[in-house]
C-alpha cells in the first residue's frame, strides 16, 4: 500500500513540504486521547479513517463512549480538539470531521 501525503504548505522557492496521513492520523489519536469519556483502540487505524480530496482532509473518526455521557457536548468537545490540534501542530485546517458512534461502554466494564 502507497503512503499517502499532505501538502503543509504552498510551494515556496525552497522545496515542498509534506506529512503523511500515518502522522496526521496519530495526531488525531492524540487529541481524542484528551477528551474524557471516549474508549480508546489500541491503535489509531481502529479509530481514524482519514481522506484527502484536492488537499483538503476529512477526517472519520469511529468512537466508543462511556455510558450516561451528553453525548453532544462530547462529540463536540471531540471535534473542536481535534481541530485545534490538527491545526496547531500541521496548519491544515479539518474541512470535516465526523464522529460515528459505534458503541457504548458501562464505567463497570
Amino acid at each position: 500500500m502507497a503512503i499517502e501525503y499532505i501538502k503543509l504548505q504552498g510551494d515556496s522557492d525552497n522545496g515542498l513540504a509534506m506529512m503523511s496521513l500515518d502522522s496526521i492520523r496519530d495526531i488525531v489519536y492524540f487529541a481524542v486521547s484528551k477528551v474524557k469519556g471516549i474508549v480508546l483502540p489500541k491503535k489509531p487505524l481502529d479509530l481514524v479513517d482519514l481522506k484527502v480530496k484536492e488537499d483538503k482532509l476529512s477526517v472519520n473518526l469511529n468512537v466508543k463512549l462511556l455510558q450516561n455521557l451528553d453525548i453532544a457536548k462530547t462529540c463536540e468537545t471531540i471535534q473542536e480538539n481535534v481541530y485545534r490540534t490538527v491545526l496547531e501542530m500541521t496548519n491544515i485546517k479539518c474541512e470535516d470531521i465526523n464522529i460515528d458512534i459505534c458503541g457504548f461502554i458501562s464505567d463497570k466494564d
